[in-house]
């Protein structure tokens, strides 16, 4: 089943704050509710928080003394994301793991490579905005999912050929380590492994969903075009 919403985040700087803390009275502390164990969802956005705060590697940079981000911006972006989808699908507290309504996937696409006309010029890419808020890729051509209710993230590339290695050097799908590594997400995998992916996430589930980007942006009218790829419409209601 496919749902048609998700939600728009602003990105926002962090801001580390420190708050006076007054010790309780013993009797207070006594009487005090046991706290619960933190979500799986919770978890994660701590820890990107303290990963983000310290700027740890890996980060996105342009060479020289240009500014660092730290990929553990777009992986708190990404926990919030979930944090957020998982309560609005039902799970409060993010432990229902048996919780069917929560069992889904998010699937973004990137931006496309284009040419000038006829010509094999390529204009400067941008990426697609709501895909670098989540992922932090600057490539063309690249589809991201995150599971929920995991919060795994995993990226797709093309699958070039000799031609193409030749000259731009070693396809993507040959460096699924590397870029591993340099985004900080759990998997890299070829583009064309993303419908048997997708079907795996889902599995014979009625309740999982494929949620998609859709919805128009308000600044300019116009609307976001939601993922696709050969035979999503097995997933469509």
């Amino acid at each position: 089943m496919q749902s048609a919403y998700m939600y728009r985040y602003s990105l926002l700087p962090y801001v580390c704050c420190s708050i006076l803390s007054i010790p309780a009275p013993a009797t207070a502390l006594a009487a005090a509710a046991p706290r619960r164990m933190p979500s799986l969802a919770d978890r994660r956005v701590q820890e990107a928080e303290l990963a983000c705060t310290a700027c740890q590697d890996p980060t996105y940079h342009l060479g020289l003394d240009t500014y660092r981000v730290p990929m553990a911006l777009h992986e708190l972006n990404r926990a919030r994301l979930v944090r957020s989808m998982l309560r609005e699908l039902g799970d409060d507290d993010g432990n229902d793991n048996d919780n069917d309504a929560t069992k889904g996937v998010i699937l973004l696409e990137g931006g496309k490579q284009t040419t000038r006309y006829d010509t094999d010029h390529e204009p400067v890419f941008r990426q697609e905005s709501y895909f670098a808020w989540a992922f932090g890729i600057s490539e063309a051509d690249v589809y991201g999912t995150i599971s929920l209710p995991s919060g795994d993230a995993t990226i797709f590339v093309p699958r070039f050929d000799l031609t193409y290695e030749i000259f731009c050097g070693a396809s993507p799908h040959r460096l699924t380590d590397e870029l591993r590594t340099r985004y900080g997400v759990e998997r890299v995998l070829p583009l064309d492994e993303l419908p048997d992916f997708i079907s795996s996430q889902l599995g014979e589930d009625d309740d999982a969903r494929l949620h998609l980007l859709r919805g128009r942006n308000t600044d300019s009218g116009n609307m976001a075009i939601p993922a696709s790829y050969e035979g999503i419409e097995q997933h469509a209601s």
